[in-house]
């Protein structure tokens, strides 16, 4: 979909009056071009619209990263966590600021990360991902340890885990991005990983609306 400045300026000597002033055509000109340009980003030349579902292909996990805060713990399910730097070794995690875990982990500058596997339950996810821990205990029923750091680590179906100390953050509007120096780590298992992809695909999974990888139901329709 291209349109020149030359063709809009035609456009509009053709459509209106010879007499409009030059000035005033060159505006109209300039705003049509910019209204064009708008159009283009969100349409192409067959009116396709711009399919979000194109960011599940960007290759996730899906954690449950927890933390502490005057003796009470918090988690919640998240697929947004990678590696930084390996010396030392740092991780980054994208936590919403509605969520009581991104109280929890500000207050006490700590989170740990458990890594889940294929073979994880909905109910486990759907449990840290969709409850709140203002009105709901998460880990009650579920397998966990006090981590070095004194977060709280969910050992249920979990492959792997992380400890963090926050050592910097990033706020990234409706979300802050926490980047966490490792001081503890352990396998727990030789099982495989569950993937973002995995989760929707074959777990058929849906995200939290504080996800930062949420999208609108209506876009994300088959």
């Amino acid at each position: 979909f291209k349109w020149s400045s030359n063709q809009a300026y035609w456009f509009i000597n053709y459509f209106f009056h010879k007499n409009i002033p030059l000035q005033l055509k060159k505006f109209l000109n300039v705003t049509l071009f910019i209204i064009i340009r708008i159009v283009k980003t969100y349409f192409d030349i067959g009116g396709r619209k711009m399919d979000l579902k194109a960011l599940f292909k960007i290759s996730y996990g899906v954690y449950i990263i927890s933390s502490k805060k005057e003796g009470k713990i918090n988690g919640q399910t998240a697929n947004t966590l990678f590696q930084i730097t390996s010396d030392p070794a740092t991780v980054a995690i994208s936590i919403n600021k509605q969520n009581l875990t991104h109280e929890f982990i500000e207050e006490s500058g700590v989170f740990s990360a458990s890594i889940l596997s294929t073979d994880a339950p909905l109910n486990l996810i759907g449990k840290f991902g969709f409850k709140s821990g203002k009105d709901t205990n998460k880990f009650e029923g579920v397998n966990y340890k006090i981590g070095k750091t004194g977060s709280p680590i969910v050992l249920d179906n979990a492959v792997a885990y992380l400890e963090a100390e926050v050592i910097n953050k990033l706020d990234a509007g409706t979300h802050t991005i926490f980047l966490g120096k490792i001081v503890d780590a352990e396998i727990l298992s030789d099982k495989e990983p569950m993937t973002y992809a995995y989760y929707h695909e074959i777990k058929r999974g849906t995200t939290p609306k504080t996800a930062p990888t949420y999208i609108k139901d209506e876009q994300r329709k088959d």
